[in-house]
């Protein structure tokens, strides 16, 4: 009996000693200077203004030594082909120590992935996007969030639970249910249901996402969307494809919700040098972006990148605006 007991207890602690956890630490710093246009001074300041920068007459300039993204993930292997993998994204936005990492706002994205053979089973604290922005593959680095309300392309807080299949040949499938609203104070004032399906193999890359929302977005009521995307290397260049269909089902009175969009983008590498543009619209709305990025390393390099935007059709946000940023950055 002793014996059995004993061989029990070898047997628990060699188990738990065989989960093992990995931790992994990457991200960014850049650092840049930085020209932002507005039509207005009052749009500038809530959408384009350099942090720590004066905006007059819809304009700020100065050097922005902001951009620091920080992923913090760690994996548990539980055995048996079984992991569990945590991960927390910290982006910073100020330009002061006060401001860095200090709003709970700035905690992008927080993820818990159990996954198997069974496939993955994901909780997800994110912002939302569209497939619209995977087409726009030229490398540009503009301040986060400059295109969230340009009636384009558009991110909310939200949470999400997905189940995602096993990679057979390439091809994968997921369902989401994604709820938008300020999380965990509020009954979420719209629920979304997504089926969606991915492809990459080689030099392609694809995917596409039917969503059936549940509530309201944006003031409008929705019912349906389709979304899909797909990317091409050719080796001499990177072309992508984006598409954001309009909603079906019901009528909305604002032509922008209720008009699809598209995407293109093209990056072209020249050895340590990559050109590109991206270009995206919704109705009258237009995003346009142009990049030169040059390498000194893997995890180092220069970039060059000008972006417009023209917002005719919602002249409350403001109409044209422009943004050039000149900076280094470094991944690890």
């Amino acid at each position: 009996m002793k014996k059995s007991l004993i061989a029990l207890a070898v047997m628990a602690v060699a188990g738990a000693a065989s989960a093992q956890s990995s931790v992994n630490i990457t991200g960014l710093v850049g650092v840049a200077y930085q020209s932002v246009d507005q039509g207005t001074a009052a749009a500038a300041a809530a959408n384009l203004a350099v942090p720590g920068s004066a905006v007059v007459g819809g304009a700020s300039r100065g050097f922005t030594l902001t951009d620091v993204t920080l992923n913090v993930g760690v994996t548990e292997d539980l055995g048996g082909g079984m992991k569990v993998a945590v991960n927390v994204g910290l982006d910073s936005i100020g330009s002061t120590s006060t401001s860095n990492f200090a709003q709970p706002l700035l905690r992008r994205t927080t993820s818990m992935v159990a996954s198997g053979g069974f496939g993955s089973v994901a909780f997800l604290n994110t912002r939302s996007g569209n497939l619209l922005t995977k087409g726009m593959v030229a490398p540009t680095n503009f301040n986060d969030g400059l295109y969230d309300t340009s009636g384009v392309i558009s991110r909310v807080a939200v949470d999400a639970v997905q189940y995602m299949t096993p990679t057979m040949s390439g091809f994968n499938g997921y369902v989401q249910w994604v709820e938008g609203g300020t999380d965990g104070s509020t009954t979420p004032a719209l629920g979304i249901s997504v089926l969606g399906a991915n492809y990459a193999s080689g030099p392609l890359a694809a995917g596409l996402a039917y969503k059936s929302y549940n509530g309201l977005a944006a003031g409008v009521l929705r019912t349906t969307r389709l979304e899909l995307f797909a990317t091409y290397d050719f080796g001499v260049a990177k072309v992508g494809f984006g598409y954001d269909g309009a909603n079906v089902g019901t009528a909305v009175a604002n032509a922008i919700n209720d008009a699809a969009a598209t995407a293109i983008g093209v990056s072209v590498p020249l050895g340590a040098i990559t050109v590109g543009a991206n270009f995206a619209k919704r109705d009258a709305n237009t995003v346009n972006e142009f990049v030169a990025k040059y390498d000194l390393s893997k995890r180092t390099s220069f970039n060059a990148s000008f972006g417009r935007q023209s917002l005719d059709a919602q002249p409350a946000i403001g109409t044209d605006g422009s943004q050039y940023r000149i900076g280094m950055y470094h991944t690890f």
